[in-house]
């Protein structure tokens, strides 16, 4: 993804529904990629005592130039 850079990663889905609505309000373009965190463990040992809520991380991408933006859009929808 050239031209992009990484504004934001979370492991919790309501962080990242926040971000992606504040930077949908203000027009700021993105990319985003989920990555499940627990890969081929599933398979081989099961996720008895795993906390699934913590399970995937979520990255988001925005332009290098939306970057200063959108770090202070993110931080406006995360604490206010």
């Amino acid at each position: 993804m050239f031209g992009w850079v990484e504004a934001y990663t979370t492991i919790l889905m309501d962080d990242y529904a926040k971000v992606r609505e504040a930077l949908n309000t203000s027009g700021i373009r993105y990319h985003m990629k989920i990555k499940d965190m627990l890969g081929n463990m599933r398979g081989r040992s099961g996720t008895f005592g795993v906390n699934m809520d913590y399970s995937t991380q979520y990255y988001i991408f925005v332009k290098k130039a939306d970057l200063e933006n959108a770090q202070y859009l993110i931080g406006k929808a995360l604490h206010g």
